[in-house]
């Protein structure tokens, strides 16, 4: 009976250090969220967010892996008006893996991608975000991003599925 109380009380208290309150605060405001989160039951394996103007080619490249992977697609498109910073943050803490596709938005999706990796908890998130970037259109030298668990990835078109299949088995640990 004292042991049930005390895993009881256990359960719910969390022991922290900080040497900054900052941290706590954004580690606090993650926690809350990601608890949130979990307890809508969803998961899925990738998020997968393109700019609206790379829509087609983020399509086509959600073709290839959609039968291996639980894919959440979200286009972002802000004429629409609508919140995408909590929607994107929602479905990412909801997911494995965040691909930021850009074919033709290269600065939109350099941005938009510390924008998220921000809003999911920064250097303390557990989720890692690849960037996918065509190797046509833009080069490893015009993208600088220098962020704890964001990754860049420079491919073809026709090699995008098979990076992020690669990419994933490599270096997301699925949680059960």
């Amino acid at each position: 009976d004292t042991l049930d109380r005390i895993k009881k009380l256990i359960a719910n208290q969390h022991f922290i250090s900080y040497s900054s309150p900052i941290k706590l605060v954004d580690d606090l405001r993650n926690f809350k969220l990601k608890k949130n989160v979990h307890s809508s039951g969803k998961q899925f394996d990738i998020t997968f967010i393109s700019n609206e103007n790379d829509r087609t080619k983020a399509e086509e490249s959600q073709l290839l892996i959609n039968d291996i992977f639980r894919i959440n697609p979200l286009y972002i498109n802000y004429s629409e008006g609508l919140d995408y910073e909590a929607i994107c943050s929602i479905s990412i803490l909801n997911s494995d893996l965040c691909v930021v596709f850009s074919k033709n938005a290269t600065e939109w999706a350099i941005h938009f991608s510390q924008q998220i990796w921000k809003l999911i908890g920064g250097a303390s998130s557990q989720i890692p975000i690849l960037v996918v970037f065509d190797k046509k259109t833009v080069s490893e030298t015009d993208v600088l991003l220098d962020i704890p668990n964001v990754y860049t990835l420079f491919t073809e078109d026709a090699l995008v599925g098979l990076e992020i299949k690669m990419f994933y088995e490599k270096n997301v640990v699925k949680q059960t």
